[in-house]
Protein backbone atom coordinates (compact mmCIF):
# COMPACT_ATOMS: atom_id res chain seq x y z
CA UNK A 1 0.00 0.00 0.00
CA UNK A 2 2.46 2.34 0.87
CA UNK A 3 4.31 2.36 -2.72
CA UNK A 4 0.70 2.51 -4.29
CA UNK A 5 0.14 5.76 -1.96
CA UNK A 6 3.54 7.01 -2.99
CA UNK A 7 2.73 6.63 -6.46
CA UNK A 8 -0.89 8.16 -6.71
CA UNK A 9 0.69 11.66 -4.80
CA UNK A 10 3.14 11.85 -7.22
CA UNK A 11 1.02 11.48 -10.02
CA UNK A 12 -1.53 14.10 -8.42
CA UNK A 13 1.18 16.68 -8.07
CA UNK A 14 2.20 16.37 -11.33
CA UNK A 15 -1.37 16.67 -12.76
CA UNK A 16 -2.12 19.73 -11.03
CA UNK A 17 1.13 20.96 -12.45
CA UNK A 18 0.73 19.55 -15.97
CA UNK A 19 -2.89 21.09 -15.70
CA UNK A 20 -1.74 24.42 -14.69
CA UNK A 21 0.75 24.36 -18.42
CA UNK A 22 -2.18 23.03 -20.13
CA UNK A 23 -5.04 25.59 -19.11
CA UNK A 24 -7.18 22.81 -17.99
CA UNK A 25 -6.98 24.38 -14.40
CA UNK A 26 -6.51 27.97 -13.43
CA UNK A 27 -3.14 29.00 -12.29
CA UNK A 28 -4.88 31.05 -9.42
CA UNK A 29 -6.58 28.08 -8.59
CA UNK A 30 -3.47 26.06 -7.60
CA UNK A 31 -2.23 26.28 -3.88
CA UNK A 32 1.52 25.19 -3.62
CA UNK A 33 2.21 26.05 -0.14
CA UNK A 34 0.35 22.97 2.60
CA UNK A 35 -2.28 22.92 4.60
CA UNK A 36 -2.19 21.58 8.19
CA UNK A 37 -3.79 18.08 7.95
CA UNK A 38 -6.98 18.00 10.50
CA UNK A 39 -6.74 14.45 9.91
CA UNK A 40 -6.30 12.57 13.51
CA UNK A 41 -4.39 9.40 11.69
CA UNK A 42 -1.64 11.19 9.96
CA UNK A 43 1.80 11.95 11.81
CA UNK A 44 3.18 15.71 10.76
CA UNK A 45 6.10 14.23 10.04
CA UNK A 46 5.31 10.65 8.32
CA UNK A 47 7.02 10.50 4.72
CA UNK A 48 3.63 11.00 2.72
CA UNK A 49 2.80 14.52 4.80
CA UNK A 50 4.17 16.78 2.23
CA UNK A 51 2.62 15.50 -0.09
CA UNK A 52 -0.88 14.76 0.89
CA UNK A 53 -1.07 18.06 2.94
CA UNK A 54 -0.31 19.23 -1.08
CA UNK A 55 -3.15 17.13 -2.66
CA UNK A 56 -5.42 18.56 0.50
CA UNK A 57 -4.96 21.70 -0.02
CA UNK A 58 -5.65 21.39 -3.72
CA UNK A 59 -9.00 19.59 -2.99
CA UNK A 60 -7.77 16.24 -4.51
CA UNK A 61 -8.43 14.55 -1.47
CA UNK A 62 -10.72 14.50 1.54
CA UNK A 63 -11.46 12.24 4.39
CA UNK A 64 -12.51 8.95 5.16
CA UNK A 65 -16.16 8.97 5.89
CA UNK A 66 -15.42 12.42 8.33
CA UNK A 67 -13.20 14.80 8.52
CA UNK A 68 -11.13 13.98 11.17
CA UNK A 69 -10.00 10.53 9.52
CA UNK A 70 -8.11 9.89 6.54
CA UNK A 71 -7.06 6.02 6.51
CA UNK A 72 -4.13 6.32 5.36
CA UNK A 73 -3.63 2.47 4.95
CA UNK A 74 -6.88 1.80 2.92
CA UNK A 75 -7.47 0.77 -0.74
CA UNK A 76 -7.22 3.44 -3.17
CA UNK A 77 -10.22 2.14 -5.18
CA UNK A 78 -11.02 2.34 -8.98
CA UNK A 79 -13.64 4.98 -8.40
CA UNK A 80 -12.10 6.50 -5.60
CA UNK A 81 -9.02 7.54 -7.97
CA UNK A 82 -11.42 8.39 -11.27
CA UNK A 83 -12.77 11.19 -8.74
CA UNK A 84 -9.47 12.23 -7.34
CA UNK A 85 -7.79 12.25 -11.22
CA UNK A 86 -10.83 14.60 -12.15
CA UNK A 87 -10.24 16.63 -8.75
CA UNK A 88 -6.61 16.93 -9.99
CA UNK A 89 -6.62 18.54 -13.25
CA UNK A 90 -10.22 20.61 -12.48
CA UNK A 91 -12.30 18.78 -15.34
CA UNK A 92 -15.97 19.90 -15.87
CA UNK A 93 -17.88 17.01 -14.44
CA UNK A 94 -21.37 18.60 -15.91
CA UNK A 95 -23.02 16.81 -18.46
CA UNK A 96 -21.32 13.46 -17.71
CA UNK A 97 -24.60 11.54 -16.99
CA UNK A 98 -24.19 8.33 -19.28
CA UNK A 99 -24.27 4.79 -17.63
CA UNK A 100 -21.95 2.74 -19.87
CA UNK A 101 -20.86 0.31 -16.97
CA UNK A 102 -23.20 -2.13 -15.59
CA UNK A 103 -21.80 -2.49 -11.87
CA UNK A 104 -21.45 1.09 -11.44
CA UNK A 105 -24.02 3.66 -9.31
CA UNK A 106 -26.04 5.92 -11.51
CA UNK A 107 -28.68 7.06 -8.64
CA UNK A 108 -28.79 10.27 -8.14
CA UNK A 109 -26.44 11.70 -5.65
CA UNK A 110 -23.75 9.16 -6.80
CA UNK A 111 -20.34 10.37 -5.60
CA UNK A 112 -17.99 8.80 -8.41
CA UNK A 113 -20.77 7.87 -11.60
CA UNK A 114 -20.16 11.15 -13.45
CA UNK A 115 -16.09 10.93 -12.82
CA UNK A 116 -16.26 7.72 -13.81
CA UNK A 117 -17.78 8.92 -16.91
CA UNK A 118 -15.51 11.56 -17.56
CA UNK A 119 -12.29 9.50 -17.21
CA UNK A 120 -14.21 6.94 -19.49
CA UNK A 121 -15.26 9.12 -21.97
CA UNK A 122 -11.52 10.91 -22.47
CA UNK A 123 -9.81 7.86 -22.73
CA UNK A 124 -7.95 7.97 -19.21
CA UNK A 125 -9.55 4.81 -17.99
CA UNK A 126 -11.13 2.01 -19.55
CA UNK A 127 -13.35 -0.57 -18.30
CA UNK A 128 -12.27 -4.35 -17.25
CA UNK A 129 -14.22 -6.42 -19.13
CA UNK A 130 -18.05 -7.41 -19.86
CA UNK A 131 -19.61 -4.26 -19.17
CA UNK A 132 -17.72 -3.72 -15.76
CA UNK A 133 -15.83 -1.01 -14.55
CA UNK A 134 -14.95 -2.58 -11.16
CA UNK A 135 -15.14 0.70 -8.80
CA UNK A 136 -14.28 -1.15 -5.59
CA UNK A 137 -11.41 -2.65 -6.59
CA UNK A 138 -7.59 -1.45 -5.92
CA UNK A 139 -6.06 0.44 -8.48
CA UNK A 140 -2.78 -1.25 -8.91
CA UNK A 141 0.75 0.21 -10.11
CA UNK A 142 0.21 -0.80 -13.73
CA UNK A 143 -3.50 0.77 -13.97
CA UNK A 144 -2.07 4.13 -12.42
CA UNK A 145 1.29 4.11 -15.04
CA UNK A 146 -1.17 3.49 -17.92
CA UNK A 147 -3.91 6.54 -16.91
CA UNK A 148 -0.25 8.60 -16.61
CA UNK A 149 0.82 8.17 -19.91
CA UNK A 150 -2.76 8.40 -21.33
CA UNK A 151 -2.73 11.82 -19.55
CA UNK A 152 0.87 12.83 -20.81
CA UNK A 153 0.05 12.13 -24.21
CA UNK A 154 -3.50 14.07 -24.30
CA UNK A 155 -1.53 16.93 -22.99
CA UNK A 156 0.84 16.45 -25.14
CA UNK A 157 3.86 15.85 -23.01
CA UNK A 158 6.46 14.09 -24.09
CA UNK A 159 9.10 11.55 -22.31
CA UNK A 160 11.42 10.20 -24.02
CA UNK A 161 10.86 5.88 -23.69
CA UNK A 162 14.23 4.42 -23.16
CA UNK A 163 14.37 1.08 -25.06
CA UNK A 164 14.74 -1.86 -22.45
CA UNK A 165 14.18 0.15 -19.75
CA UNK A 166 12.39 -2.69 -17.87
CA UNK A 167 15.09 -5.47 -18.49
CA UNK A 168 16.61 -5.49 -15.11
CA UNK A 169 13.29 -6.00 -13.50
CA UNK A 170 12.59 -9.24 -12.23
CA UNK A 171 8.82 -9.37 -12.40
CA UNK A 172 9.12 -7.50 -16.02
CA UNK A 173 6.78 -10.37 -17.82
CA UNK A 174 4.45 -10.23 -15.32
CA UNK A 175 3.11 -6.62 -16.57
CA UNK A 176 -0.33 -7.27 -18.17
CA UNK A 177 0.43 -6.64 -22.17
CA UNK A 178 -2.25 -3.90 -22.02
CA UNK A 179 -0.16 -1.68 -19.62
CA UNK A 180 3.45 -2.50 -20.74
CA UNK A 181 3.68 0.89 -22.82
CA UNK A 182 2.60 2.43 -19.71
CA UNK A 183 4.99 0.83 -17.11
CA UNK A 184 7.61 1.54 -19.71
CA UNK A 185 6.79 4.95 -19.85
CA UNK A 186 6.33 5.81 -16.55
CA UNK A 187 9.59 3.99 -15.31
CA UNK A 188 11.03 6.36 -18.34
CA UNK A 189 9.62 8.96 -17.01
CA UNK A 190 11.29 8.43 -13.35
CA UNK A 191 7.66 7.89 -11.74
CA UNK A 192 7.98 3.99 -11.26
CA UNK A 193 11.13 2.23 -10.34
CA UNK A 194 11.59 -0.79 -8.09
CA UNK A 195 9.51 -1.74 -5.00
CA UNK A 196 12.46 -3.21 -3.81
CA UNK A 197 10.65 -6.81 -3.10
CA UNK A 198 13.39 -8.72 -5.46
CA UNK A 199 13.30 -5.72 -8.05
CA UNK A 200 10.04 -5.93 -8.69
CA UNK A 201 8.32 -2.98 -10.51
CA UNK A 202 4.64 -4.48 -11.31
CA UNK A 203 3.27 -5.36 -7.99
CA UNK A 204 1.37 -3.41 -5.53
Amino acid sequence: MKKILTLFITIAMLLVSLAVVTGAKDVDGVVSSHAKLPFEDIEADSWYADGLSFCYTNKIISGAGNTYTFNPKGQLTRATFAVMLARAIGADLEGYNSESFSDCDYSDGSWYAAAVEWAYSNEYMQGTGNGRFSPSITMTREQLATVFMRFMMRAEYTVDVVIGVLNDYTDKDNISSWAYDGVEYAVSAGLISSTSVSNKVASP
